[in-house]
Formats: C-alpha cells, sequence, structure tokens
C-alpha cells in the first residue's frame, strides 16, 4: 500500500500507482476511499487551504483560514516543526512566496528532511530528536526558533505550523533544569508506563 504525504493536488495519483479506471491497476474502492481520507487531512492541503497572500497598494497581505488578514509591510517569518514540518513548510513556502522573509523547520532525522531533498526550501532545516526523545540538537534548534521570533520586526508576522512531535523536537529546559534533567524524567515516566507523546510534553 502507498502511504506517503505528497504535496500534490488530491486528485494526483502517485506515479507508481496509477489510476487507470477499469483497469487491473486501478486502486479498489476501499483503498481509493483511504487514500481519499488521507488526502483531505494531508499536512500540504491544509496549509494550502488556509494559508495565502495577496498584493494591494504594493503592500503583502497575509491572510489565515479566511479568517484572518493582516498587512506584512516587512514580510512573513515562519517557523514549524513536528513530524509534519517538511510538508507543512513547503507548502507554506510556495503559497507565502516572496513575502516570507525567513523560515525555520524543525523536523526529525529522516530521507524527508534530508539536505539533498531540501534543496528547495528558502527556510533553514534543522533536525533532532531521533526515536522522539529530545537531544542537544533540538535543544539548538529550540534556541534558533526563540531568535526567530524575537527578531521579528515592526511589520513581520510570525507564523508557526506545529504538528504531532513537536514537544521533543522544541526542548528549551528552563534553567537550572537542563536536557540531562528532563531526559530523566522522561524515562522514570516511561518506566511507569507513560506513553512517549504524554512523557515528553
Amino acid at each position: 500500500m502507498y502511504v506517503r504525504e505528497l504535496c500534490v493536488p488530491p486528485q494526483s495519483w502517485p506515479p507508481d500507482l496509477p489510476f487507470v479506471p477499469d483497469s487491473p491497476a486501478a486502486p479498489a474502492p476501499g483503498l481509493r476511499a483511504f487514500m481519499s481520507a488521507v488526502s483531505a487531512v494531508s499536512p500540504c492541503k491544509l496549509v494550502r487551504d488556509a494559508v495565502s497572500v495577496t498584493h494591494a497598494g504594493g503592500q503583502a497581505v497575509l491572510h489565515i483560514a479566511q479568517r484572518e488578514s493582516m498587512p506584512v509591510p516587512m514580510g512573513v517569518r515562519m517557523l514549524a516543526f513536528g513530524k509534519a514540518s517538511i510538508p507543512m513548510a513547503r507548502a507554506a513556502e510556495c503559497q507565502l512566496g516572496s513575502a516570507l522573509s525567513k523560515g525555520i523547520v524543525i523536523a526529525q532525522p529522516s530521507a524527508e528532511s534530508a539536505p539533498e531533498n531540501c534543496g528547495d526550501f528558502k527556510s533553514e532545516i534543522l533536525t533532532g530528536s531521533p526515536g522522539n526523545l529530545p537531544d542537544a540538537a533540538a535543544v539548538t534548534a529550540a534556541g534558533r526558533a526563540l531568535a526567530l521570533a524575537q527578531g521579528a520586526q515592526d511589520g513581520e508576522v510570525l507564523l508557526v505550523l506545529i504538528s504531532g512531535g513537536g514537544s521533543a523536537l522544541l526542548p528549551l529546559p528552563a534553567p537550572p533544569l537542563t536536557l540531562e534533567d528532563k531526559l530523566g524524567s522522561i524515562k522514570l515516566m516511561q518506566a511507569a508506563g507513560c506513553v512517549v507523546f504524554c512523557a515528553a510534553a
């Protein structure tokens, strides 16, 4: 079964699973229904549907979910983190276009986040927390994310895209707590039967 996040229109079929009606290779109705449901909640589609930029009087205007509109004369800063950060950020960059002033994407190490597959990004790609456990790389990335937000100027908007797994990818323990303290607490809770997504929060 082909299940992967694709930044393509929902009606487009992956090249290795062509949809040819009435052919032996056509997906079964159940599979078509499943893929249609997955496409409907695709991070790419959701971001494409929710984020857009128009230009009025030489000024960019950011629109969010057709409910909020705001001028962004200095552009949009973007922060994306979580397991779906790569497809979310790719869709957002496409929608923002030249209005994107700066961006950081924090993802787990994977083929999807590998440099050779992210050459089209304007944003900086940072990775960390393999196995859903916070690590030093994720702490560094979290510090960069904080600096991105704090560095926003008047006239800039910070767009934050969050998906599951974000708590492990954006750890920034407040002193005197350390990463080791956080990891120790997570391991104690896991040993007591707490699931990872609860322990990492």
